[in-house]
């Protein structure tokens, strides 16, 4: 008979969440499966952390599970796992499983059904392999892989074989980091060693994968750990081979907090142009919103230096930007005993000193003014709506028919 496991109580965080994730174990339990809560929120309960969501394992089937619960989605039934709705919550609940060949390096080949503790020991790390028994006293943490003394250490260690775990699936290669930078835990040697070895390998991860790990890495937790874990273990150049590692860079990442995705990518396309910036946001599969938000950003970046000499039109269009408070912020970085920036302290204080207003003028005339004044629509049209528009901004008073006499004659003149 193989010994008890290690285990530990805790107290359970409460709300909704894990009241319906409760109800989810009570119902497989009652009808006759073990059904536990497992990986990555047992973890921060134990850590005290209240969990974003709940996954949960059980020795029920798919098949089974789809037929116990009303409400569910079979989003990956053929490596057991079904998604089950509760109320507002939903929940992944995964049949306990071992898993074989991983031909394209992140998903296994063959899924055989299996118990708890073999279940744990195909997961990646120790610290997220975990089960936890919510309906024994407050909740009873189970513990086959040395989870607990790991956390108690402050350790990522690679369950089993390290160079086995990032076979199986290369994106473990970045969540050892993003972990190690979020929780302010060292990787353990025999992990380290590996996950150096093998950082050349991220590249067979999708881009996806990569672009959605590296930005957890700056929204979950202040990213300079994560990145000079990046640059040590050698993943940095494999995952963002546009990017120069400077002193400079590595700065201001020092200095960053917790981010938006936005910014996160604002922050590591700084020292690029802007037309670089926009390659490396379309390889990383970016959205059309955020990769034209980080390009604008980056404009805004290089202009801010030059914004003293700047006439007061320029600078008012450059501030009115959306984009600014982001370029702001990364420039913020370089603060320091020296003083600011270039142009930093002055474009906060005319940020700071203008109103909406005084930056977006309500307009005067528009293009179906100049139509109706007889005008036929063409590029012209842009040039003579913005010239009334450059009058506002300086802060001339006109009405409409002042507005529309100007427009007229910046029109004939183009």
């Amino acid at each position: 008979m193989s010994p008890k496991p290690p285990s530990l109580d805790v107290s359970l965080s409460g709300g909704p969440l894990l009241r319906d994730a409760i109800a989810v174990v009570r119902e497989l339990r009652e009808a006759g499966h073990e059904s536990v809560f497992a990986g990555g929120c047992v973890r921060d309960e134990v850590l005290g952390n209240a969990p974003y969501d709940y996954d949960i394992a059980t020795s029920a089937t798919p098949e089974e599970v789809l037929a116990l619960f009303k409400r569910t989605v079979p989003v990956g039934a053929a490596f057991g796992v079904v998604r089950v709705l509760i109320g507002d919550h939903e929940f992944e609940v995964a049949t306990y499983r071992t898993e074989g060949g991983y031909s394209d390096g992140r998903r296994p080949d063959t899924v055989s059904w299996a118990t708890a503790r073999d279940d744990v020991l195909r997961r990646d790390f120790t610290i997220n392999g975990l089960l936890l028994d919510p309906l024994e006293g407050e909740g009873t943490v189970i513990d086959h892989v040395g989870g607990l003394d790991d956390l108690r250490d402050g350790v990522i260690r690679a369950i089993g074989e390290p160079d086995e775990r990032f076979e199986e699936d290369k994106l473990r290669l970045l969540r050892a980091v993003r972990f190690a930078a979020r929780l302010k835990f060292t990787v353990e040697e025999r992990t380290w060693e590996a996950l150096r070895a093998r950082a050349h390998q991220i590249t067979s991860v999708s881009v996806e994968r990569i672009r959605d790990e590296l930005e957890r890495m700056c929204t979950q937790s202040a990213p300079s750990e994560a990145f000079r874990l990046l640059r040590d273990s050698g993943l940095w150049g494999h995952v963002l081979p546009e990017i120069e590692v400077t002193e400079s860079l590595l700065g201001r990442i020092d200095r960053a907090s917790v981010m938006d995705a936005r910014g996160a990518w604002t922050l590591i396309c700084s020292e690029l142009v802007p037309g670089d910036a926009v390659s490396l946001c379309k390889r990383m599969k970016l959205s059309t919103a955020h990769t034209r938000h980080v390009e604008a950003a980056v404009e805004i970046l290089r202009a801010i230096p030059s914004y003293r000499s700047e006439d007061l039109v320029a600078r008012k269009r450059l501030l009115r930007r959306e984009e600014v408070s982001t370029a702001l912020a990364i420039l913020a970085l370089d603060e320091g005993p020296d003083g600011a920036p270039p142009g930093l302290v002055e474009a906060r204080g005319d940020l700071t000193a203008w109103s909406r207003e005084a930056l977006h003028p309500a307009p005067l005339v528009s293009g179906a003014d100049l139509i109706a004044a007889g005008r036929s629509p063409g590029p012209g049209f842009k040039l003579a709506l913005e010239a009334v528009e450059d009058a506002q901004l300086l802060g001339q008073t006109m009405s409409r028919d002042e507005a529309l006499v100007l427009a007229l004659q910046k029109l004939d003149e183009s």
